[in-house]
């Protein structure tokens, strides 16, 4: 009886510990508040249990037996109902935090539901207002999905939800013919399905002269290809504004490669970024090849700019510079302007080259200059000769009638002498009064070659004889000019003879080419000799009355003026061309008759 009470009280103080431990350590993780203040009597009862336990067992006091019974009677009772409490409470509390689980799941459940349909219908939104048509088949070539801007581009008759598990293929047979080139469209889209990489801005024209661009974007999950997405857009503003540039691009080009000036652009370091055919054919020379050379290399043969370089005195004060240069050759004078290149900043970015060959206009206006000469010249000269055209003639018929009479010895010598200079001087007052245009001749139609074949007819023997050969080139379809046959005769006469005589000094065979062609609305007649040429400081006086490089009274100075006055009183112009050593050239340029 003892052992099982000792029992009973060893089993009522292990209880008590384990509710010790079950205190210190799940009081506040698993107990609500009933099991709680079950427990606090529970370690109550047993506390005092203990003590009467200890008091019993000390021999202290043994009065306390009827209380350590009743008490240990009490404590099965009431850790049985400890731990039906505490089950208890661990079911409820279970079963609240499930219920509150589940509530919370299906609350998230609702939420996010609420956030997908809010999401979906504003992807709807975007989709159906997107500046693109969107078509979305399956890997089996299925229509997934489409937006309605596809149905309106492509002219579909159907709404986008009716066009859900079509044939992709078939509806691309179905809707070719939209295209101008309709199986174009359809090879394309097989071409990228079959590839299966993705293809940007393929370009397709409709019938209606509109333009499509089109991508592909294969989409894949775990390497795995679920769907094929189309876009397309409208692009017809965009390529028919750049057909529009490009168009304007080509008339630009053409228009700047079309201007007969030297047109180059060039960077603020003097490098050439664009020329025109121009001045690419000045150096022989294809545009593209000049490019990244220096201006001042090309125009100027030197690495760096000359002190007064228009591209650098244009970008200093931002206007416009001209200068004019005679070119390397010296024989060609030039024009350039630069100007500057801005950009939105007002900083110069480089220069823009226009170069004109300015020669002709500068021998026009020496012409200008020489005619006014000439006129003053022509003035005097007419003066002149009637005040001794008068006298002249007196002396003339005078010394004639003396020499018709009995004159003999030196009588007569000095006589003939007197008629023979005379006449002389006569002759040179008649070829002033030419020069002076007193005597304008009556003009009519003329055949310049006819004019030319007899000027040569005189002249062939003594040609012949000197050893100098005639080559001719005198074209069938000449027309007329309007002129005096005597003085064009004259004309061509002086300048043939004057080659005929400095070829006839020169040891080699003298070689004269004559070419008729007809040039805009003249006839153009080149006269070119293969004798010693003209000096460079000679040649802008040949054409100045009474100037003569021949020694003194081996001419009068006057063949050359003569000639170019009758020619200017033609209406015509005449100019030489020669390099020392290569001979001369004669240009003449008659208008023809309408």
């Amino acid at each position: 009886m003892n052992t099982a009470i000792a029992v009973i009280d060893a089993v009522s103080i292990l209880a008590f510990l384990a509710a010790l431990v079950i205190v210190c350590f799940k009081y506040n993780k698993v107990f609500g508040e009933d099991v709680s203040f079950t427990l606090a009597i529970l370690l109550f009862l047993s506390a005092s249990f203990m003590t009467c336990v200890f008091l019993k067992w000390s021999g202290l006091v043994n009065t306390i037996l009827i209380v350590e019974d009743t008490l240990g009677t009490l404590l099965p009772i009431g850790w049985m109902f400890l731990f039906y409490t505490m089950v208890h409470g661990i079911i409820k509390t279970e079963t609240l935090n499930r219920q509150n689980a589940l509530k919370q799941e299906i609350s998230e459940r609702t939420l996010a539901e609420i956030k997908a349909r809010q999401y979906n219908i504003k992807l709807g939104v975007i989709v159906d207002n997107v500046s693109s048509a969107l078509l979305m088949e399956t890997a089996e070539r299925k229509i997934e999905f489409a937006n309605r801007l596809f149905c309106q581009m492509l002219s579909v008759p159907l709404t986008p939800d009716s066009l859900k598990g079509l044939d992709c293929q078939q509806s691309a047979k179905d809707y070719k013919n939209l295209f101008k080139h309709p199986e174009d469209f359809c090879a394309s889209i097989e071409a990228a399905v079959s590839g299966g990489q993705e293809v940007y801005s393929e370009l397709f024209e409709t019938i209606d002269n509109r333009f499509y661009e089109r991508d592909y974007i294969p989409v894949y999950d775990n390497n795995q290809l679920v769907y094929h997405l189309w876009i397309y857009r409208d692009v017809t503003h965009r390529v028919l504004a750049e057909k529009a540039l490009e168009s304007a691009a080509q008339e630009w080009r053409t228009t700047f490669d079309s201007i007969s000036d030297m047109i180059a652009v060039t960077d603020v370091n003097h490098i050439i970024t664009r020329i025109n055919w121009s001045f690419a054919s000045a150096f022989s020379a294809q545009p593209t090849q000049l490019l990244g050379f220096k201006a001042c290399a090309l125009i100027h043969g030197r690495e760096g700019p000359e002190e007064d370089c228009p591209c650098v005195t244009a970008r200093k004060i931002c206007q416009p510079v001209t200068r004019e240069y005679l070119h390397p050759d010296k024989k060609t004078s030039m024009e350039i302007t630069s100007s500057p290149i801005n950009d939105a900043n007002g900083n110069t970015s480089g220069n823009i080259l226009v170069i004109r060959d300015i020669t002709e206009r500068k021998l026009m206006q020496q012409q200008m200059i020489f005619q006014d000469r000439l006129a003053s010249i022509g003035e005097l000269v007419s003066g002149v000769a009637h005040e001794l055209n008068n006298p002249l003639t007196s002396v003339i018929g005078f010394s004639d009638y003396l020499l018709q009479g009995e004159t003999s010895g030196e009588t007569k010598e000095l006589l003939e002498y007197i008629n023979r200079d005379a006449k002389r001087t006569a002759s040179i007052v008649n070829d002033l009064m030419v020069f002076a245009r007193e005597h304008p001749a009556g003009k009519s139609p003329l055949d310049i070659n006819e004019i030319l074949k007899r000027v040569l007819s005189l002249h062939t023997y003594l040609m012949k004889v000197k050893n100098i050969t005639v080559q001719t080139h005198l074209s069938q379809d000449l027309p007329l000019v309007m002129g005096s046959s005597t003085q064009l005769h004259q004309v061509f006469s002086n300048i043939i003879v004057n080659a005929e005589q400095v070829m006839s000094k020169s040891d080699k065979a003298g070689e004269l080419y004559i070419e008729t062609r007809k040039a805009n609305q003249a006839a153009r007649i080149i006269i070119k000799d293969n004798g010693p040429g003209i000096e460079e400081d000679v040649i802008g006086k040949i054409f100045n009355p009474f100037f003569t490089t021949r020694e003194v009274g081996c001419g009068t100075g006057l063949g050359l003026s003569i000639c170019y006055g009758i020619v200017t009183g033609h209406g015509g112009s005449i100019r030489a061309e020669s390099e020392p050593g290569n001979g001369a050239t004669f240009i003449i340029e008659l208008p023809c008759i309408d």
